[in-house]
């Protein structure tokens, strides 16, 4: 690589470990197996000792936030297992039919009313009211994890109770309300590309399945039977924002992951007492093969994650830009380079941000506008991230091909970071 600037070497072996995952993936590789390989890539691409990589991956997922991300997501699974096993989640669709009549309406709104619970891998809870509210249609695996996951996360930058928004607010030393007023057009922006990428009649055709029965032209509202059915969503999202604010207000020395297991098991709680035989499917929902195969997924990302920070991968990344490059480059190329290595919003806040800053008040420009740059540009990034874990989880329940919907979302977040670009000039 002598053609090559030592200051790029770091990037250069950061996207090959990338392209290696991505080819495992193609050759039906467990997708767990291929982000571990990838992570042993990389620990020999940066000199790491092997013995560091097992000890990395073997650690990390036993670390406090890795532990209670696997807690969340076994939650996640086992309620979205029960009420889409025991019929609930096909009563929701019939319950909320009457309110939300076109179909594309009602997938983008069951993903994105998830969305408002900011908890990690939340696209799993969203996945079967998404396959729910187009079971008559034929509509094809991808389309459905594309809508899925893209709607999932249009709250990213302008939800108050998302923790990398709340990180970044700190960090810039604004209330979180200005940082919204300010990023609020980002929750525009996404809406409107979900719908013109994955949702439009030209890109998602709705034909009817063969074999489904004629839909009914006016299906009458009950708002009662809504509230039935929808209480264990309403208590897993509603509680979780609740115990969350609860918890930042008065007692801020707990994690605030526990409310989000709190409410979690109190919705699963209400499903299994609404549903004959919930304990049973309870019981399937945490022994099964897919709880341990995303058990195996989870190992792999925060082992790729504790190597990437062992080998000090980010922090050579960042000299890219920490010397003489302009401060619009170096705060659109950051953020947006830890999002796509890690596909988590507090990494990319939490380890760029404090350059930015640092960049943007010894040049004498407006901080607001570098902020809201980064978190443009971060955001693209973690949402064209093959490791977001989101994106891994969706195409996993739809069992479809990781590397096409990837594919089809590169343009929409590059569509985010030019958008992010314009705006960081209009501020200034």
């Amino acid at each position: 690589m002598n053609w090559l600037p030592p200051t790029w070497i770091p990037l250069l072996n950061v996207l090959l470990s990338f392209a290696g995952m991505l080819l495992l993936v193609r050759l039906r590789v467990p997708l767990g197996a291929a982000i571990l390989a990838g992570s042993l890539a990389l620990a020999l691409l940066f000199g790491l000792p092997l013995p560091d990589w097992g000890l990395a991956v073997l650690s990390a997922p036993l670390e406090e936030k890795p532990l209670y991300l696997t807690a969340i997501i076994g939650l996640i699974m086992a309620l979205s297992h029960l009420l889409e096993k025991s019929g609930q989640t096909a009563r929701i669709m019939r319950s909320v039919s009457g309110v939300i009549r076109s179909p594309r309406l009602r997938m983008a709104f069951f993903a994105s009313l998830i969305g408002l619970l900011p908890m990690p891998g939340g696209a799993i809870f969203s996945a079967p009211l998404v396959r729910g509210a187009a079971q008559d249609l034929d509509v094809a695996p991808e389309g459905l994890a594309l809508v899925n996951y893209w709607f999932r996360h249009v709250w990213e930058l302008a939800w108050p109770l998302y923790p990398g928004v709340i990180l970044a607010a700190a960090l810039a030393g604004l209330p979180i309300s200005t940082l919204l007023s300010i990023t609020f057009p980002g929750l525009l922006l996404s809406l409107f590309l979900g719908w013109w990428f994955m949702l439009r009649p030209g890109v998602l055709p709705l034909p009817r399945s063969a074999s489904a029965p004629e839909a009914q032209e006016d299906v009458p509202v009950c708002w009662r039977t809504v509230l039935r059915e929808g209480l264990p969503l309403l208590l897993a999202i509603g509680g979780a924002v609740l115990l969350e604010v609860a918890i930042g207000l008065f007692c801020p020395w707990i994690p605030f992951e526990l409310g989000m297991c709190a409410a979690l098991a109190l919705a699963i709680v209400a499903g299994v007492v609404q549903n004959p035989g919930g304990g049973r499917l309870l019981v399937q929902a945490l022994t099964g093969r897919p709880f341990l195969s995303m058990l195996f997924v989870i190992v792999g990302i925060f082992g790729y994650q504790q190597v990437l920070k062992d080998a000090g991968a980010v922090q050579q990344i960042a000299e890219l830009t920490g010397g003489g490059a302009a401060l619009a480059f170096t705060t659109g190329l950051l953020p947006l380079l830890v999002g796509m290595v890690t596909g988590i919003t507090l990494a990319y806040v939490g380890s760029t941000f404090p350059l930015i800053l640092g960049m943007a008040a010894n040049t004498g420009t407006d901080p607001l506008a570098c902020v809201v740059l980064a978190m443009f540009s971060g955001y693209a990034g973690i949402m064209a991230s093959p490791l977001h874990i989101c994106l891994v989880l969706t195409c996993e329940y739809f069992s479809t091909d990781i590397t096409r919907v990837w594919r089809r979302l590169l343009l929409p977040s590059t569509v985010l970071l030019a958008a992010g670009y314009l705006y960081f000039f209009l501020l200034l």
